[in-house]
């Protein structure tokens, strides 16, 4: 019993300090911009016109994110496959 708790501890508290078992489901200008290539004020100015659509469609949008479904569908030649953004955040984290 105590195992099965400590593994179960040991996944929250990896999925909360966003350990590697976490998936974004949400990205910022700063990612957007890296993953596209584009300034972070062009990545900004997509944001919120993305935002301004899902509003206009009656969904809440949160300021400064849009979901990755999002961009996967508004963006379908890049590659925004849960790896690949993965792997650039690691990129601009080092």
């Amino acid at each position: 019993m105590q195992i099965i708790t400590k593994q179960i501890t040991q996944r929250i508290n990896s999925y909360f300090k966003g350990g590697k078992d976490m998936m974004k489901n949400s990205l910022q200008a700063k990612e957007l911009a890296v993953i596209l290539s584009v300034s972070k004020s062009k990545a900004g100015q997509i944001i919120r016109e993305l935002n301004k659509e899902l509003e206009d469609e009656g969904y809440i949008a949160i300021r400064g994110r849009i979901p990755v479904q999002l961009a996967r569908k508004k963006f379908p030649y890049h590659d925004l496959s849960d790896q690949r953004i993965m792997e650039e955040l690691k990129k601009e984290n080092e």
